[in-house]
């Protein structure tokens, strides 16, 4: 998983041994959640987020959830 780049925060990463499936992708902060979808190679990426506290959450049917990680980004521009 890469976080943050050049001053821009960014979650970004791959979900290895999808074989070309996709998995569901969840960033949640202060109740709000953003949702993405892994593309073939299993790439995902949320940008141009916020300085805040996230919770990052992998799904996919038929595989064990991930373990909740917790990515905070308090930068000082």
């Amino acid at each position: 998983m890469h976080v943050s780049e050049e001053g821009v925060n960014v979650v970004s990463g791959y979900v290895h041994g999808l074989n070309g499936e996709e998995a569901n992708i969840y960033l949640t902060s202060n109740g709000n959640v953003l949702y993405k979808k892994t593309d073939s190679r299993g790439y995902f990426e949320f940008s141009k987020l916020n300085n805040d506290t996230y919770v990052l959450k992998i799904e996919k049917n038929g595989y064990f959830t991930s373990e909740p990680e917790i990515i905070t980004f308090n930068n000082q521009c």
